[in-house]
């Protein structure tokens, strides 16, 4: 009878963690062994939180984290729950995702996400938005059909000053094509919906390719929005080329042609921004000079100024599997 106790509690609980536990960590391989030891296989980047209680209508708010190392982890029971019962508690699990300034490649965030204290709600809304975003690969904007890509000139890289003011950080990656070459053929770097914009300030003639991103569940977490900035537009519309409105896969042609006047040459301007659901993308979310923007981020990037009630903020390309310099 014993032995049977136990079994059914191991299943319980292997049901339990299984149910509650996020699909990004997997199935775990646990165990409630004779000395009360619970065990699971974790991943590296994430900790997690450990809820428990003796009865499952009555979930506790404790927890105590651990960090997976990627082999099986092991935490007596009597840790979680100092009650000689604690082997008939139940266990769930939940992903502490990881915050911006621990990842390899830091993006540029919102104001309002590092002034907000490790913990806070809205920084974990930001962190488990991201990790969303960077689940979706990305293909190279210069990279053809056949897998092919030109020789290319980085002028800028995602972060740089380019010898401006902190105001003035680039959130992009500017590419030089060959020598000084305005007609060169750009693609999708992902499916989305594509908008086009002339006579914009700061940039021009650019174009907008955006993709709702979605949690495990199917609900929508954001709006992930590439842009292609320094374009002709005309030209390409005289060639046939013409998309506002228009759904495109990754890896579609979207551009032509880019503008040979661009100060310091043509070249593409390529961001990434990363949108809260039902933010609507405009120029005026970064870098406008003279606009009423906030004040630079605080912590360790201090990126610059944009308006910290639209958006997230800006993906490093890094994050996404580009690599371009």
């Amino acid at each position: 009878m014993h032995r049977m106790r136990r079994l059914l509690q191991t299943i319980l609980v292997g049901m339990f963690l299984s149910f509650h536990l996020p699909s990004h960590a997997g199935q775990p391989v646990l165990s409630m062994d004779s000395d009360r030891v619970l065990a699971w296989e974790g991943e590296s980047r994430w900790v997690y939180d450990i809820e428990y209680s003796l009865d499952l209508a009555d979930w506790t708010n404790s927890t105590i984290s651990r960090t997976g190392d990627g082999s099986a982890i092991q935490i007596p029971v009597a840790e979680l729950l100092a009650d000689p019962n604690a082997g008939q508690a139940f266990f769930r699990l939940q992903a502490r995702y990881q915050e911006n300034e621990e990842g390899e490649f830091q993006d540029m965030l919102t104001p309002a996400y590092y002034n907000a204290d490790a913990g806070d709600p809205f920084r974990n809304e930001i962190n488990r938005a991201i990790y969303y975003f960077q689940r979706e690969p990305l293909h190279h904007p210069l990279q053809d059909g056949t897998n092919a890509v030109p020789e290319v000139t980085v002028q800028a890289v995602f972060g740089s000053t380019k010898g401006r003011p902190p105001a003035q950080y680039h959130p992009a990656v500017d590419m030089h094509v060959g020598t000084a070459e305005t007609a060169v053929e750009l693609f999708a770097a992902h499916d989305g919906i594509v908008a086009t914009y002339r006579d914009a300030l700061k940039y021009r003639h650019y174009l907008s390719i955006s993709k709702t991103i979605v949690d495990d569940n199917g609900q929508p977490i954001g709006m992930l929005v590439t842009l292609y900035a320094h374009l002709d537009l005309d030209l390409d519309e005289a060639d046939g080329l013409f998309l506002d409105g228009q759904t495109v896969n990754q890896g579609d042609l979207v551009s032509k042609h880019l503008y040979s006047d661009t100060v310091g040459g043509p070249h593409l301007h390529f961001e990434m921004r990363y949108y809260r659901p039902g933010d609507t993308g405009e120029e005026n979310f970064y870098g406008i000079i003279g606009a009423n923007l906030a004040e630079p981020s605080a912590g360790p990037w201090i990126y610059g100024k944009w308006d910290p009630s639209v958006g997230y903020g800006f993906g490093d390309p890094k994050n996404h599997g580009l690599v371009f310099y």
